[in-house]
Protein backbone atom coordinates (compact mmCIF):
# COMPACT_ATOMS: atom_id res chain seq x y z
CA UNK A 1 0.00 0.00 0.00
CA UNK A 2 1.17 3.22 -1.09
CA UNK A 3 0.09 6.57 0.96
CA UNK A 4 0.09 9.96 0.53
CA UNK A 5 1.62 11.79 3.77
CA UNK A 6 3.08 15.43 5.07
CA UNK A 7 4.15 13.75 8.34
CA UNK A 8 7.24 11.70 8.99
CA UNK A 9 5.55 10.73 12.43
CA UNK A 10 2.60 8.52 9.98
CA UNK A 11 5.38 5.71 9.70
CA UNK A 12 5.49 5.07 13.43
CA UNK A 13 2.41 2.31 13.52
CA UNK A 14 4.42 0.33 10.94
CA UNK A 15 7.61 -0.48 12.71
CA UNK A 16 8.49 -3.84 14.15
CA UNK A 17 12.03 -5.25 15.22
CA UNK A 18 11.99 -7.34 11.59
CA UNK A 19 11.23 -3.96 9.50
CA UNK A 20 13.53 -1.73 7.47
CA UNK A 21 13.03 1.44 7.38
CA UNK A 22 13.98 3.23 4.42
CA UNK A 23 14.13 6.95 4.14
CA UNK A 24 14.89 9.17 1.12
CA UNK A 25 16.89 12.68 1.90
CA UNK A 26 16.24 15.17 -0.43
CA UNK A 27 12.82 16.69 -0.21
CA UNK A 28 11.75 14.32 2.34
CA UNK A 29 14.17 14.85 5.51
CA UNK A 30 16.47 17.82 4.31
CA UNK A 31 16.13 20.66 1.67
CA UNK A 32 18.12 23.95 1.17
CA UNK A 33 17.87 26.32 3.38
CA UNK A 34 17.30 28.94 0.21
CA UNK A 35 16.23 28.31 -2.94
CA UNK A 36 19.67 27.96 -4.58
CA UNK A 37 20.60 24.57 -3.94
CA UNK A 38 17.15 23.02 -3.04
CA UNK A 39 16.26 19.85 -5.22
CA UNK A 40 13.82 21.91 -6.55
CA UNK A 41 15.93 24.51 -8.00
CA UNK A 42 17.86 21.37 -9.49
CA UNK A 43 15.05 20.43 -11.51
CA UNK A 44 13.78 24.12 -13.01
CA UNK A 45 17.42 24.05 -13.72
CA UNK A 46 16.83 20.64 -15.99
CA UNK A 47 13.71 22.12 -17.18
CA UNK A 48 15.58 25.66 -18.64
CA UNK A 49 18.76 23.76 -19.93
CA UNK A 50 16.35 21.01 -22.01
CA UNK A 51 14.15 24.66 -23.26
CA UNK A 52 17.65 26.04 -24.47
CA UNK A 53 17.88 23.03 -26.63
CA UNK A 54 20.23 20.69 -24.62
CA UNK A 55 19.11 16.96 -25.32
CA UNK A 56 17.55 15.40 -22.50
CA UNK A 57 20.66 13.32 -21.07
CA UNK A 58 22.96 16.30 -21.39
CA UNK A 59 20.65 18.56 -19.56
CA UNK A 60 20.64 16.03 -17.03
CA UNK A 61 23.94 15.35 -16.61
CA UNK A 62 24.85 19.62 -16.71
CA UNK A 63 21.65 20.26 -14.07
CA UNK A 64 23.06 17.36 -11.95
CA UNK A 65 26.60 19.01 -12.28
CA UNK A 66 25.61 22.46 -11.23
CA UNK A 67 23.16 21.04 -8.15
CA UNK A 68 26.63 19.33 -6.99
CA UNK A 69 28.41 22.52 -7.34
CA UNK A 70 25.67 24.42 -5.13
CA UNK A 71 26.04 21.80 -2.45
CA UNK A 72 29.15 23.03 -1.15
CA UNK A 73 27.74 26.53 -0.52
CA UNK A 74 24.45 26.11 0.93
CA UNK A 75 23.50 24.99 4.31
CA UNK A 76 20.43 22.76 4.91
CA UNK A 77 17.74 22.05 7.65
CA UNK A 78 15.36 19.60 8.33
CA UNK A 79 12.09 19.40 6.82
CA UNK A 80 10.38 18.70 9.78
CA UNK A 81 12.11 19.85 13.24
CA UNK A 82 11.24 16.68 14.88
CA UNK A 83 13.13 14.44 11.79
CA UNK A 84 16.28 13.41 13.67
CA UNK A 85 14.38 12.54 17.28
CA UNK A 86 11.80 10.33 15.18
CA UNK A 87 14.88 8.88 13.34
CA UNK A 88 16.50 8.16 16.82
CA UNK A 89 13.52 7.06 18.28
CA UNK A 90 13.18 4.62 15.17
CA UNK A 91 16.21 3.40 15.41
CA UNK A 92 16.25 1.54 18.94
CA UNK A 93 13.09 -0.18 17.25
CA UNK A 94 14.41 -1.59 13.90
CA UNK A 95 16.80 -0.62 10.96
CA UNK A 96 16.86 2.32 9.34
CA UNK A 97 18.96 3.25 6.59
CA UNK A 98 19.01 6.22 4.00
CA UNK A 99 18.63 6.01 0.12
CA UNK A 100 19.07 8.65 -2.20
CA UNK A 101 19.64 9.19 -5.51
CA UNK A 102 23.04 11.61 -5.01
CA UNK A 103 25.83 9.55 -6.29
CA UNK A 104 29.29 8.44 -4.54
CA UNK A 105 30.97 12.24 -5.18
CA UNK A 106 28.73 14.02 -2.73
CA UNK A 107 29.19 11.45 -0.19
CA UNK A 108 31.44 14.12 2.10
CA UNK A 109 29.47 17.04 1.26
CA UNK A 110 26.20 14.90 2.62
CA UNK A 111 27.35 13.59 5.66
CA UNK A 112 28.38 17.11 6.90
CA UNK A 113 24.75 18.36 5.89
CA UNK A 114 23.26 15.45 7.86
CA UNK A 115 25.63 16.08 10.70
CA UNK A 116 24.78 19.41 10.48
CA UNK A 117 21.14 18.60 11.48
CA UNK A 118 21.90 15.78 13.70
CA UNK A 119 21.03 13.01 11.23
CA UNK A 120 22.94 9.82 11.18
CA UNK A 121 22.00 6.37 10.58
CA UNK A 122 24.98 4.81 11.97
CA UNK A 123 25.25 5.70 15.30
CA UNK A 124 23.37 3.13 16.77
CA UNK A 125 24.17 0.33 14.51
CA UNK A 126 27.72 -0.98 13.98
CA UNK A 127 26.49 -2.55 11.19
CA UNK A 128 25.79 0.07 9.27
CA UNK A 129 29.37 1.91 10.24
CA UNK A 130 31.20 0.70 6.82
CA UNK A 131 31.40 1.64 3.44
CA UNK A 132 30.68 -1.03 0.97
CA UNK A 133 30.32 -0.76 -2.78
CA UNK A 134 26.80 -1.91 -3.98
CA UNK A 135 27.04 -1.89 -7.87
CA UNK A 136 30.53 -1.32 -9.60
CA UNK A 137 29.12 -0.16 -13.19
CA UNK A 138 26.93 3.01 -11.23
CA UNK A 139 29.43 3.66 -8.47
CA UNK A 140 26.24 2.83 -5.79
CA UNK A 141 27.88 2.77 -2.37
CA UNK A 142 26.73 2.45 0.92
CA UNK A 143 28.18 4.26 3.60
CA UNK A 144 27.49 5.05 6.77
CA UNK A 145 23.90 3.73 7.14
CA UNK A 146 23.06 5.56 3.40
CA UNK A 147 22.77 3.92 0.22
CA UNK A 148 24.05 6.38 -2.81
CA UNK A 149 22.19 5.40 -5.72
CA UNK A 150 23.62 7.51 -8.33
CA UNK A 151 22.18 6.68 -11.56
CA UNK A 152 20.77 2.95 -10.75
CA UNK A 153 17.27 2.87 -9.47
CA UNK A 154 16.72 3.14 -6.02
CA UNK A 155 14.88 -0.34 -5.77
CA UNK A 156 17.07 -2.16 -7.52
CA UNK A 157 20.23 -1.15 -5.14
CA UNK A 158 17.96 -1.62 -1.77
CA UNK A 159 17.27 -5.62 -2.77
CA UNK A 160 20.89 -5.72 -3.54
CA UNK A 161 22.20 -4.46 -0.47
CA UNK A 162 19.69 -6.56 1.05
CA UNK A 163 20.17 -9.61 -0.53
CA UNK A 164 24.02 -9.59 -0.27
CA UNK A 165 23.08 -11.00 3.06
CA UNK A 166 26.01 -8.73 4.43
CA UNK A 167 24.85 -5.48 6.11
CA UNK A 168 20.96 -6.31 5.84
CA UNK A 169 18.99 -9.35 5.74
CA UNK A 170 15.43 -10.23 4.04
CA UNK A 171 13.08 -9.03 6.39
CA UNK A 172 9.31 -8.94 7.09
CA UNK A 173 8.60 -5.56 6.46
CA UNK A 174 9.96 -2.54 4.54
CA UNK A 175 8.04 0.98 5.24
CA UNK A 176 9.78 3.49 2.85
CA UNK A 177 9.40 7.35 2.95
CA UNK A 178 10.17 9.31 -0.79
CA UNK A 179 8.43 11.86 -2.22
CA UNK A 180 8.59 10.30 -5.54
CA UNK A 181 5.94 8.04 -6.17
CA UNK A 182 7.67 5.62 -8.74
CA UNK A 183 10.59 4.70 -6.29
CA UNK A 184 7.86 3.59 -4.32
CA UNK A 185 5.74 1.69 -6.70
CA UNK A 186 9.43 -0.21 -8.41
CA UNK A 187 10.02 -1.00 -4.53
CA UNK A 188 6.62 -2.55 -3.64
CA UNK A 189 6.77 -4.75 -6.78
CA UNK A 190 10.41 -6.10 -5.23
CA UNK A 191 8.82 -6.38 -1.81
CA UNK A 192 5.62 -8.57 -3.52
CA UNK A 193 8.11 -10.45 -5.41
CA UNK A 194 9.87 -11.76 -2.49
CA UNK A 195 6.63 -12.06 -0.37
CA UNK A 196 7.81 -8.61 2.05
CA UNK A 197 4.96 -6.22 3.38
CA UNK A 198 5.29 -3.31 2.24
CA UNK A 199 4.28 0.10 3.51
CA UNK A 200 5.01 3.04 1.12
CA UNK A 201 4.43 6.89 2.15
CA UNK A 202 4.88 9.58 -0.79
CA UNK A 203 5.95 12.49 1.25
CA UNK A 204 4.22 15.52 0.06
CA UNK A 205 5.00 18.36 2.36
CA UNK A 206 7.32 19.80 0.03
CA UNK A 207 4.92 19.47 -3.32
CA UNK A 208 4.60 22.92 -3.27
CA UNK A 209 7.57 24.69 -2.64
CA UNK A 210 9.07 27.40 -4.82
CA UNK A 211 6.13 26.83 -6.63
CA UNK A 212 5.82 30.89 -7.68
CA UNK A 213 9.75 31.21 -8.69
CA UNK A 214 9.64 33.15 -11.93
CA UNK A 215 11.94 32.45 -14.75
CA UNK A 216 14.13 35.64 -14.21
CA UNK A 217 14.58 34.63 -10.48
CA UNK A 218 16.18 30.96 -11.40
CA UNK A 219 18.11 32.75 -13.99
CA UNK A 220 19.24 35.54 -11.57
CA UNK A 221 20.98 32.21 -9.35
CA UNK A 222 22.97 30.62 -12.27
Amino acid sequence: MIRESEHLRDVSQHLCQDTILVLDLDRTLITSDVFYGSETWEVLVYKHLMSEGHPTRKAKKMSEAIWKRAQAKVTVRLIETCASRHIQEWQNQTNVIGLTARDHTVIETTMKQLSSVDISFSTFNTRFQTTKLIREETHSVFHQGIAFCGDAPKNEILFQLILDNDILSLPKKIVMVDDRKHHLEMTRKNCHDYGIEFHGFRYNRCDNEYKNITQQELLATL
